[in-house]
């Protein structure tokens, strides 16, 4: 086994196969979340001895079973998010004749 490839399945430090590789700020473009948030995630998702660590770098297999209980975990949290359109308050509000 490789000293760069983590015991998960489908998550390794460095790929031979780039284009099979994808990166957690490439997973939060694609949900339209932050790249901190996925990467928090997969802290969450992970052993303590099978995280990068500081300055390390998390490579992730394209549609590996990591990826993809990533990506099903990130929908479930951040996907009932509640949201709501900011409306100035109505005793806020100036009326055009009070200029």
């Amino acid at each position: 086994m490789p000293e760069n490839y983590f015991p998960i399945s489908g998550l390794s430090m460095k790929g031979d196969e780039m284009s099979n590789i994808i990166t957690p700020k490439e997973i939060a473009a694609d949900l339209f979340l932050d790249a901190k948030t996925v990467r928090n995630a997969m802290r969450r998702l992970t052993d303590r001895d099978n995280q990068p660590g500081s300055g390390g770098r998390w490579n992730i297999e394209r549609d590996s079973d990591f990826h993809l209980a990533l990506v099903a975990h990130l929908q479930r949290v951040n996907g009932n998010k509640k949201v709501v359109v900011a409306q100035l308050r109505s005793d806020l509000a100036a009326s055009p004749d009070s200029e």
